[in-house]
């Protein structure tokens, strides 16, 4: 099945004939929207048959849509994180490439979001970082 988030990536090699980072980029982003939602990349059992990409923007463009895209499965504890990281993989599956982040702002970003899901913890008057 073709989709939108497919076309697009076609649509970006063809004009370039070589694989780019910002394509890297956006499947990373698409990787990461199926990660947070629990759903698959495209869903063709579906009514709708939306991308995961489609599904989160609409989702989103509704009251509390954020937090309705999350997989339910996942603790709520982790809902800042998860937040976090779909402004991130939103970002990343911008329709617009120069849109995108550099991969090395990709992973600056998931490094400050693991810091706030596992800060360092002081035992005893010592530092410990868990990693």
């Amino acid at each position: 099945m073709l989709t939108f988030s497919n076309l697009l990536l076609i649509t970006e090699y063809g004009c370039s004939k070589k694989a780019t980072e910002q394509m890297d980029v956006y499947s990373f982003g698409v990787v990461l929207l199926e990660l947070i939602t629990g759903r698959r990349a495209e869903q063709p059992e579906t009514r709708e048959a939306l991308d995961v990409v489609k599904w989160v923007r609409r989702k989103i463009n509704m009251s509390n849509g954020s937090f309705q895209v999350l997989d339910q499965k996942i603790s709520s504890s982790s809902q800042q994180e998860m937040l976090g990281t779909l402004e991130l993989a939103l970002r990343c599956t911008s329709v617009m490439p120069e849109k995108r982040p550099m991969i090395q702002e990709v992973v600056r970003s998931l490094e400050a979001l693991r810091s706030i899901a596992d800060p360092p913890r002081v035992h005893s008057g010592e530092l410990y970082i868990s990693n």
